[in-house]
């Protein structure tokens, strides 16, 4: 004889979908919070290593090597926004193409970028996907017209951005909302070291322009020979305002003109 056996197996697959999804969840809930654990670990190291220097080549530096841990590019670099110009201050390049670093350590016209003034009026994230859906956008960072997406966000200190971190990729949809909003809290502490470094800096040259004035003051007294003081002067003025070579004349007339010092010379006064 012949036994037929019917089982109705719909429930078993809902449960088997249920699980797998549940799974599913779990997997990407865990994924998420792995992800979230690293971006604060990111950012607690990122504060140390910022609040360790207040030199502000050291801090610019460290700006980029703690974003890159955490947020993939081929190109990074951090603007400073000084009266109406920008200038790269620093640059990370990942991209092992040196073609790609034409726009390293130079200043530009911020009208030249409207984007800039964009981030300084807004304050906030610009984003482009992809810049062939952008039209116009190709162009937007100095010296940047290779790339296919980027992320720019404002370094900001109280109510100024005082510069940018940009970050760009030769992939189109590298960036998205998600890294807009881990590169913004980035940004925060990188804007008050950056600004901290500044002012320190500020300081530094303050006091030894002050000492520079006074050690001048107290040698220029201590001569009334004329060739003397001229050559002291001199030695002073190239200690404030760097220099490999400086000379001092006089006019004697209309047309003659009278040497008294010089500085860097292979034969001096």
């Amino acid at each position: 004889g012949v036994f037929v056996i019917n089982q109705d197996i719909t429930a078993h697959k809902h449960a088997a979908q249920l699980l797998e999804r549940q799974n599913q969840e779990l997997s990407e809930l865990s994924s998420a919070e792995g992800k979230q654990r690293q971006l604060a670990e990111g950012l607690l190291q990122s504060m140390l290593s910022l609040n360790a220097s207040l030199e502000l080549r050291e801090v610019l530096v460290s700006v980029l090597e703690q974003i890159q841990r955490s947020i993939p590019f081929d190109l990074a670099n951090i603007i400073l926004i000084e009266n109406n110009s920008l200038r790269v201050v620093h640059h990370l390049n990942l991209t092992g193409d040196p073609e790609k670093l034409d726009a390293a350590e130079k200043s530009y016209i911020m009208e030249d970028f409207p984007f800039v003034s964009q981030i300084c009026k807004t304050q906030r994230v610009v984003l482009v996907e992809d810049t062939s859906r952008a039209p116009g956008q190709q162009q937007a960072i100095p010296g940047m017209a290779w790339l296919r997406s980027y992320l720019s966000v404002p370094l900001v200190v109280g109510e100024r951005v005082i510069g940018l971190i940009n970050l760009t990729s030769q992939q189109p949809d590298a960036y998205n909302q998600e890294t807009s909003r881990r590169l913004m809290a980035f940004a925060a502490p990188a804007a008050m070291a950056v600004e901290n470094a500044r002012l320190f800096a500020a300081e530094l040259q303050a006091r030894r322009l002050a000492e520079t004035l006074n050690a001048a003051s107290q040698a220029l007294s201590q001569t009334l020979n004329f060739e003397t003081v001229m050559n002291t002067l001199l030695e002073y003025v190239c200690q404030l305002v760097p220099a490999d070579r400086a000379y001092i004349v006089i006019s004697e007339d209309e047309t003659n003109l009278s040497l008294l010092a010089m500085h860097g010379y292979d034969h001096e006064v």
